[in-house]
């Protein structure tokens, strides 16, 4: 739940190499039936670096760039702001604005559970890529 409402916030990622960069979360991909190249995977767009590594020799990016960062080189993601409360009205039976008319749904609940499964699937390859 926390990953899915990180997309789309505002995060600041620090580097274990000291670079720190700002940008939009877009996903983290953390399947097993990934390939290597894309399991465990911070993908974060529109990012600016808030300060550069620590060894200037070390990879950089362009502003505004899609940057893909292994989960080994992250020391910490602080998200600037992030809402949980909608989730939370939705287990007590109303939405954000506390009725329960706009309460929040599931897949199954707005497909009347026709359809489906329990399994996750792992984003595809389009979203895992800086391309």
């Amino acid at each position: 739940h926390l990953c899915i409402s990180m997309i789309g916030q505002t995060v600041t990622l620090t580097q274990t190499n000291g670079l720190v960069l700002e940008g939009i979360f877009h996903t983290f991909a953390p399947f097993e039936n990934q390939p290597m190249e894309v399991k465990n995977v911070y993908v974060i767009q529109a990012c600016r670096m808030v300060k550069p590594p620590n060894d200037a020799s070390e990879g950089t990016f362009e502003n505004g760039a899609t940057v893909l960062v292994p989960a080994a080189k992250v020391a910490s993601v602080h998200v600037k702001s992030m809402r949980l409360d909608a989730a939370n009205a939705a287990e007590k039976g109303v939405g954000p604005s506390g009725t329960p008319e706009d309460m929040f749904q599931t897949d199954s609940q707005i497909s009347g559970g026709k359809g489906g499964s329990d399994n996750l699937v792992a984003a595809g390859s389009e979203w895992i890529s800086a391309g």
